[in-house]
């Protein structure tokens, strides 16, 4: 019960932690109450994070026909570099290249789409 209101006030005063509150109340409601000691919880914890990273992930992916590797590799290097990656860069994530005049919607939906992921899943964490 103390890792469960230490955590809950962490959330609502860290706002790095603002993008993660739904994911970690997930996990809360979840995983915590079957977990016993504090190492337990950081094993379930990260368990739970890879899995949710993966779903995110897959969905973004999904939803904007997104060739997964391409688009894990550009994760991989923003949580290396601390770099967003150009214009070019993210739309060749695209399955097909977008037309010349989509390709200003595309490049915001997508830019848009992995700010929130690495927000979420890699910053502050």
């Amino acid at each position: 019960k103390n890792y469960e209101q230490s955590i809950l006030s962490a959330l609502n005063t860290d706002p790095q932690l603002f993008s993660k509150r739904e994911l970690i109340q997930k996990f809360i409601d979840e995983n915590l109450p079957s977990l016993t000691d504090e190492e337990s919880v950081d094993d379930g914890f990260n368990a739970f994070w890879d899995k949710e990273k993966e779903i995110a992930s897959k969905k973004i992916c999904e939803d904007e026909s997104l060739v997964a590797e391409r688009f894990k590799e550009l994760v991989e290097r923003n949580a290396k570099d601390n770099r967003l990656p150009l214009r070019d860069e993210l739309l060749e994530t695209l399955e097909s290249p977008p037309g010349i005049l989509e390709r200003d919607n595309a490049f915001k939906r997508i830019s848009e789409q992995f700010k929130g992921f690495v927000e979420t899943f890699y910053q502050g964490m």
